[in-house]
């Protein structure tokens, strides 16, 4: 999520809401670029992010599809809709890429 977070911030973006999940993330954000360049940025950022985390010693080498999902949003209802459905309806909030404590029991 600092990823993205970051990526806003040095583009002058406003992210609405983020979700992460363990396969995919959902991003509301506004600003003045093509939601495709966008993604194009969250991916960038994510790859460094995901890469630095695992000092690089992961033999993944793609991490996401070609594509993605990209949609304008033109009104405010739609805006609350898409930000609620982002927030609400995805499942509990990921913390640092676990849905809960690991943890081990004592």
């Amino acid at each position: 999520m600092k990823a993205i977070l970051q990526v806003c911030k040095f583009h002058g973006w406003f992210a609405h809401a983020v979700h992460v999940r363990s396969s995919h993330v959902h991003v509301v954000v506004s600003g003045e670029t093509r939601p495709e360049k966008m993604m194009v940025n969250f991916k960038a950022y994510a790859t460094r992010a995901i890469r630095k985390c695992n000092n690089e010693q992961t033999t993944i080498k793609k991490y996401w599809t070609r594509h993605g999902s990209t949609k304008y949003i033109w009104t405010k209802e739609s805006l609350a809709s898409t930000m609620r459905y982002v927030r609400d309806e995805q499942g509990k909030i990921m913390a640092f890429g676990a849905t809960e404590n690991q943890s081990p029991e004592r």
